[in-house]
């Protein structure tokens, strides 16, 4: 992939963080990879913070939908 992990060690890394509780991490993973596909949008990391907000804020919202219709 863009760092130079094949597909196969993605996979590996984010099944391992997400059995550390980091389960918002392939919504991460997405996030950033938009972010290196559009550097001419987002020159910086910085730039591209608002984005990074707006995916955790949806994980987060999401995640509360579900909580919320496991306790009915």
């Amino acid at each position: 992939m863009e760092n130079g992990g094949s597909v196969r060690q993605v996979e590996q890394e984010l099944t391992r963080e997400m059995s550390s509780g980091f389960n918002w991490m392939p919504e991460m993973v997405t996030a950033l990879l938009d972010y290196s596909c559009h550097h001419n949008k987002y020159p910086t990391i910085n730039d591209f913070n608002p984005q990074i907000v707006k995916v955790m804020n949806k994980y987060l919202d999401n995640e509360q939908k579900r909580l919320d219709k496991a306790l009915k």
